[in-house]
């Protein structure tokens, strides 16, 4: 009764060392020895499979220590420019912090912030380049990400790019968008870059999320600033 060839692969393949226990039979059949245009034995065939399975293996771990390393070092800026905010005792040097952040480490080449409320009041000279108004027209075309306040990474259609970044909107190759609040109000932090894919989703983007909570924090309005009585603010609350 022949055999079919599904039957010796399944066997073989359950059995890796038959030719190992039957040396002789290897005289009898027919091995390819070639191997990417190379004459070698089939130990050393199998010999460079395993070597190339473990190349990949050992630059998947490479990449993964290079990624690591990388969240690091973040994790180091981001602590720095957290208590450098708490230092401070300027109003607005959070935001210049928060720009040398985005700068250093997250390869911006365009920073914009847009704020409801009255920002030449409630900013100084030297940090208003960064600001602008969160006019109802770009409150209604980010409607949606202010109403659901969660990152946006590399989404954006080109007439968005225009409404954030203006003239540079044709060198913004990736672009984030983050919504927080700043002096007390709503506020869309709009970071441009010329790398491609600079932005996603991951630890990266967290780091950058918990720098804005202690940018919100800071330039919260106090009660006496906003004149409001403590104790009624926590009954509405």
């Amino acid at each position: 009764m022949p055999i079919c060839e599904d039957t010796v692969i399944e066997f073989l393949t359950r059995n890796p060392d038959f030719l190992l226990r039957n040396p002789d039979l290897v005289r009898h059949i027919e091995v390819p020895h070639g191997f990417n245009g190379k004459t070698v034995s089939l130990i050393e065939h199998q010999a460079q499979l395993l070597r190339d399975r473990l190349r990949g293996i050992e630059q998947q771990y490479e990449g993964e220590t290079l990624r690591s390393q990388a969240h690091r070092s973040l994790g180091r800026a981001m602590y720095t420019a957290v208590r450098s905010m708490y230092q401070t005792d300027e109003g607005d040097e959070p935001l210049r912090i928060l720009e040398h952040f985005l700068t250093d480490h997250y390869a911006a080449n365009n920073i914009c912030i847009f704020a409801a409320g009255d920002i030449a009041s409630a900013s100084s000279k030297e940090q208003r380049h960064l600001l602008r108004a969160l006019d109802p027209w770009r409150r209604s075309l980010f409607a949606e990400l202010l109403n659901n306040p969660k990152p946006l990474c590399d989404s954006l259609q080109y007439e968005h790019r225009v409404a954030l970044f203006a003239k540079a909107a044709e060198q913004i190759h990736s672009s984030l968008l983050l919504p927080f609040r700043l002096y007390g109000d709503e506020a869309l932090l709009a970071v441009g870059s010329d790398s491609w894919h600079q932005y996603q989703q991951g630890i990266e983007l967290d780091m950058l999320r918990t720098v804005l909570e202690v940018v919100s924090n800071l330039t919260e309005p106090s009660a006496a600033e906003t004149g409001e009585n403590p104790v009624s603010s926590t009954i509405r609350g």
